[in-house]
């Protein structure tokens, strides 16, 4: 599981002594569906997505209990929780929001909740998220 913003790169080493590929398979559109070898050694593969997408799927054909879930976010504002299920995302200006939590079995939608975060105070807000 890993999060990125729209448009950013994203490399993909093998540094494995075997071939693997990269299957990009997006359910947005916006998002192209790419499928590239990837010998031992051979340069990073680079990839990028112009649209958000929660779970893009990436998986690699030749060892199919291989894959990753990313989610491509078009804000700066995010992050990937801890095994503690912590979570801290910095710099965000003051204002009001809606923070969104995800999680691909209990909250694949995602779980909404508004948060104020005022000038020089750390904003705090706790989600519980039930596999079902």
């Amino acid at each position: 599981i890993l999060a990125i913003q729209t448009n950013q790169k994203l490399l993909v080493r093998n540094s494995d002594p075997v071939l693997h590929n990269v299957h990009v398979t997006p359910a947005a559109s916006g998002n192209k569906e790419e499928n590239q070898a990837q010998m031992p050694g051979s340069p990073d593969l680079t990839f990028t997505f112009p649209a958000a997408e929660n779970f893009l799927r990436v998986k690699c054909d030749v060892h199919p209990w291989m894959f990753a879930w990313i989610t491509v976010v078009d804000s700066p504002y995010f992050a990937v929780t801890g095994k503690d299920g912590t979570f801290k995302i910095s710099n965000v200006p003051p204002g009001k929001y809606t923070l969104t939590a995800l999680h691909r079995k209990a909250a694949p939608t995602g779980m909404d909740k508004d948060i104020e975060v005022k000038e020089g105070e750390t904003a705090k807000v706790d989600f519980t998220l039930e596999v079902k």
